[in-house]
Protein backbone atom coordinates (compact mmCIF):
# COMPACT_ATOMS: atom_id res chain seq x y z
CA UNK A 1 0.00 0.00 0.00
CA UNK A 2 2.87 2.63 1.15
CA UNK A 3 4.88 1.20 -1.71
CA UNK A 4 2.07 2.21 -4.44
CA UNK A 5 2.06 5.49 -2.62
CA UNK A 6 5.35 6.39 -2.80
CA UNK A 7 6.09 5.13 -6.58
CA UNK A 8 3.49 7.62 -7.06
CA UNK A 9 4.86 10.37 -6.23
CA UNK A 10 8.19 9.88 -7.15
CA UNK A 11 6.02 9.80 -10.67
CA UNK A 12 4.47 13.11 -9.86
CA UNK A 13 7.60 14.40 -9.08
CA UNK A 14 9.57 13.68 -12.05
CA UNK A 15 6.91 14.47 -14.23
CA UNK A 16 6.89 18.06 -12.35
CA UNK A 17 10.56 18.55 -12.78
CA UNK A 18 10.49 17.25 -16.65
CA UNK A 19 7.61 19.57 -16.78
CA UNK A 20 9.65 22.06 -15.36
CA UNK A 21 12.74 21.83 -17.15
CA UNK A 22 10.76 21.85 -20.75
CA UNK A 23 8.68 25.12 -18.98
CA UNK A 24 12.54 26.50 -18.52
CA UNK A 25 13.93 25.41 -21.70
CA UNK A 26 11.16 26.97 -23.52
CA UNK A 27 11.26 30.53 -21.58
CA UNK A 28 14.86 30.32 -22.86
CA UNK A 29 14.36 29.71 -25.93
CA UNK A 30 11.33 32.31 -26.94
CA UNK A 31 14.17 34.93 -24.64
CA UNK A 32 17.52 33.91 -27.07
CA UNK A 33 14.99 34.77 -29.77
CA UNK A 34 13.66 37.89 -27.97
CA UNK A 35 16.97 38.60 -27.60
CA UNK A 36 18.20 38.15 -30.85
CA UNK A 37 15.36 39.97 -32.77
CA UNK A 38 16.17 43.20 -30.07
CA UNK A 39 19.49 42.87 -30.60
CA UNK A 40 18.73 42.86 -34.45
CA UNK A 41 15.98 45.74 -34.44
CA UNK A 42 18.37 47.71 -31.87
CA UNK A 43 21.42 47.80 -34.60
CA UNK A 44 19.06 48.72 -37.26
CA UNK A 45 18.08 51.33 -35.41
CA UNK A 46 21.20 52.44 -34.97
CA UNK A 47 22.10 52.45 -38.25
CA UNK A 48 18.84 54.42 -39.03
CA UNK A 49 20.18 57.21 -36.60
CA UNK A 50 23.50 57.11 -38.48
CA UNK A 51 22.53 57.02 -41.63
CA UNK A 52 19.91 60.12 -40.66
CA UNK A 53 23.13 62.06 -38.99
CA UNK A 54 25.09 62.03 -42.25
CA UNK A 55 22.67 62.95 -44.17
CA UNK A 56 21.24 65.62 -41.79
CA UNK A 57 25.16 67.32 -41.39
CA UNK A 58 23.75 70.24 -42.94
CA UNK A 59 20.38 70.35 -41.32
CA UNK A 60 21.62 71.59 -38.22
CA UNK A 61 22.60 74.86 -39.98
CA UNK A 62 19.18 74.91 -42.12
CA UNK A 63 17.50 74.76 -38.51
CA UNK A 64 19.02 77.79 -37.10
Amino acid sequence: ESAGVLITAIYILMFSILGAAIYLSALYFLKAKEYIFFKKTSRDMVGKILTLRTLGKELPESLE
